[in-house]
Formats: C-alpha cells, structure tokens, sequence
C-alpha cells in the first residue's frame, strides 16, 4: 500500500523518501515512515508512493484506515 502525493514539482521514479502525514480518524492521527516513488503523473501532477517501512503505530493505523474503508475484510 502507499499514498499519492500531489506535486508540481515529483521525485524521479524509485527515489527513498521520509513520510510523515495526518490523517483523520476520530482524532488527527500521523503516520510516520519509508517510502519509494512507484510512478509519476502529470494529471493530477505527483507521484504515488509505496510504503517501505512504518512504525508500528502507524502500521497499526494502517489496518485500521483500510478497515474503515472496506479495503480489508
């Protein structure tokens, strides 16, 4: 899993990067870790990230996210 980053300006595709970003749940939480650039796009401008590492917690917040949004069963 990853995110997408809007960006007018994206990183080269495969470039490490350090993430940390909020997220609402029932309190603004941060997720914190590693990720690698997958792809580029030019509409909308960014750049999908993978996820390499996250703490725990925000491992934990993960799962969470995505059983709240019926990714996970």
């Amino acid at each position: 899993s990853g995110v997408f980053i809007r960006s007018k300006e994206p990183l080269p595709i495969v470039t490490e990067v350090e993430l940390t970003f909020t997220v609402i749940m029932d309190e603004v939480e941060t997720i914190e870790g590693t990720g690698k650039v997958v792809r580029v796009e030019q509409d909308p401008p960014g750049m999908g990230v993978a996820f390499t590492e996250l703490t725990k917690y925000s491992e934990d917040l993960h799962v969470r996210l995505l059983t709240l949004n019926g990714a996970v069963e």
